[in-house]
Parts: structure tokens; sequence; C-alpha cells
């Protein structure tokens, strides 16, 4: 899952998608019940979310909403600050991948998960990723899938929750 997650926001940076797309074509489990790689191995299916909200906690934070979501930001921020030294750029490619992601969960299974950008953003940050990723998520979606209804919700879901 770090490896998944070092390789998505570092590909982005380098706007290197090569990577990105086998992680999100490469399908694994077992036969009619596969899944893309990125949402077999990502946060919300590998990571407890009371867990890492137990951790927050023990550090003396608080509970957070996205505690998965939060964790790995904190925890990968040092080892990509060689690619990323930015801050906002780190958190801008952050997010991007699991705005990526939770598509992708979206379109295989009806609806995905929800990423920190969720309430660290207010401008319209999932549909300018998803806007310029569509020729990736259209090649992603199964035969016959409307995309634009799987996305729409997608985005709907996130507008939601964030407020």
């Amino acid at each position: 899952m770090l490896a998944l997650y070092v390789a998505g926001v570092a590909g982005i940076a380098r706007g290197r998608l090569l990577a990105l797309e086998h992680f999100l074509r490469r399908t694994v489990g077992r036969p009619g019940d596969e899944s893309p790689a990125a949402v077999a191995l990502s946060s919300w299916c590998v990571m407890s979310h009371d867990a890492c909200n137990e951790l927050f906690e023990r550090e003396g934070g608080t509970k957070m909403k996205q505690p998965r979501s939060e964790y790995l930001h904190r925890a990968l921020r040092e080892p990509l600050r060689f690619v990323l030294p930015d801050d906002d750029q780190y958190d801008r490619c952050f997010d991007e991948w699991e705005v990526l992601i939770g598509a992708a969960a979206a379109l295989h299974r009806g609806r995905g998960p929800l990423g920190r950008f969720t309430y660290s953003r207010r401008e319209p940050f999932p549909q300018e990723t998803l806007a310029k990723r569509r020729e990736l998520l259209e090649a992603l979606a199964p035969e016959g899938t409307d995309i634009d209804d799987v996305v729409n919700g997608h985005v709907e879901q996130s507008r939601q929750a964030a407020f």
C-alpha cells in the first residue's frame, strides 16, 4: 500500500502516468471479484479507520474525518520531499492521486472513498482532476459504464461529505 501511494503521488508529480495506469488497470483478486490493484491496495481496503484515529489521539491530536488519508499524507511527506519539496505541490499531487483511486473504485464498485481533499479544498478540485484524467478513467471503466454518471455521483458524494 505504501509503495502504491509513493508511486502514485510521485508519478503525478513527474507527469509519468505509465506506472499509474498500470496500478489502475491491472486487476487483482479472485475471478468474479476482481478490482484494480490501486483499489484493492488502497488505504480504505488495508487500514482501519478507528486504528488511524487512535494513532492521532495518542500523538495528542484529535480524531480526523478521513484518518487513513491524513495518516498516509503525513507519513509520506518526508519520504517524498526529494520529489516534491513544496508542501502545496505535495498536497495537490497527493489529493489528485486519491481522487483518481476513488474514481477507479467508483467505476468498479459503484462508489468510491473520499480522501482528505474533501475537507481540505474549497475549489472544485475533484472535477478538475477528473476532467484532466478523463481518457484514463474511460479506459478503466467496465464496458457499458456511463462514466459521466459514475464520476458525477462520486463528485456529488464528495461535496455532500464536505458540508
